[in-house]
């Protein structure tokens, strides 16, 4: 396995949310893909921590979220992904889904690299078979058979015929 090297550890150091304007990043994946309704929920649930009330019932904390240390507000991120309830679980993958998967597809030029990732979207790949094109309504005769039938078209289940 590759090491960083001093310098590399020293470049990436330097890479902040601020300098990669992940706030931004964030908002516009929110407002580009999460619904208008349970953006109300989502907002709704931000406000509960801008109340000591709500606050207390999310955290135990009786002081507004935004109060808090660092320390306290990892401890708590950390006990929501640990919570035997799952609300609280929920709350923990919102928070990690939404501040990390837009900012990290966004800015992986930057990250990749730091963290010795290469993208392979341009890989080339030998020996791989030639995928056998979906059936068209006017190819299926009735005498038929076959092995396997693909319902629907996931991942690697299809193809667009053009």
């Amino acid at each position: 396995m590759k090491t960083h090297t001093e310098q590399e550890v020293r470049n990436f150091s330097q890479i902040s949310n601020s300098s990669l304007y992940s706030l931004e990043t964030v908002k516009g994946f929110i407002n580009h893909t999460v619904l208008p309704e349970k953006r109300q929920h989502l907002l709704m649930l931000l406000s509960l921590f801008s109340t000591r009330a709500g606050t207390f019932a999310l955290t135990g904390h009786f002081d507004e979220f935004k109060n808090l240390s660092l320390a306290d507000k990892e401890k708590i991120f950390i006990n929501w992904k640990n919570s035997y309830l799952p609300q609280l679980r929920l709350i923990y993958k919102l928070f990690h889904s939404l501040s990390c998967h837009p900012v990290y597809a966004t800015h992986s030029e930057a990250l990749g690299p730091a963290m010795h990732y290469s993208n392979l979207i341009d890989a080339k790949y030998d020996n791989v078979p030639e995928r056998l094109h979906m059936l068209k309504p006017e190819e299926i005769t009735d005498n038929m058979s076959f092995d396997v039938v693909v319902v629907g078209s996931g991942a690697g289940g299809g193809k667009k015929n053009k």
